[in-house]
């Protein structure tokens, strides 16, 4: 139950973030293609991403538990991808230019979510 809840506000999450992303529109001439991160490793990095911003989220709720900022969550994924903030952002915005592509990227992401969902259930159910 308590997996479930965190799920649906996950997703509704993701998919706010997808609209925002989606209804931005940046100028893709200033981007320098050598620092784009490549679109596998970069749906790596959003998912990892969305798992510690929901992750943070959750443990708000429980304050007995002593989490890291998300800043700290951040700077340990970038560090995992081999990558870093201004990377990140400029890939973020690079990829933002190209909705299609974007949309491909969070499908799989939403998939991979929903793998991850499935597996736990089953666990759970054990």
């Amino acid at each position: 139950m308590k997996y479930r809840t965190f799920y649906k506000n996950y997703f509704g999450f993701v998919l706010l973030l997808f609209l925002v992303v989606g209804c931005m529109n940046k100028n893709s001439a200033s981007i320098n293609s050598e620092k784009v991160i490549d679109s596998e490793t970069m749906k790596k990095v959003l998912l990892d991403i969305h798992l510690a911003e929901a992750f943070s989220q959750s443990m708000k709720l429980d304050s007995s538990v002593t989490h890291l900022s998300i800043e700290e969550y951040y700077q340990q994924i970038f560090a995992i991808h081999g990558t870093n903030f201004e990377d990140f952002k400029k890939s973020f915005d690079y990829y933002t230019d190209l909705p299609d592509t974007l949309q491909l990227m969070y499908e799989e992401i939403l998939n991979t979510l929903s793998k991850m969902e499935s597996a736990s259930m089953l666990e759970t159910h054990k």
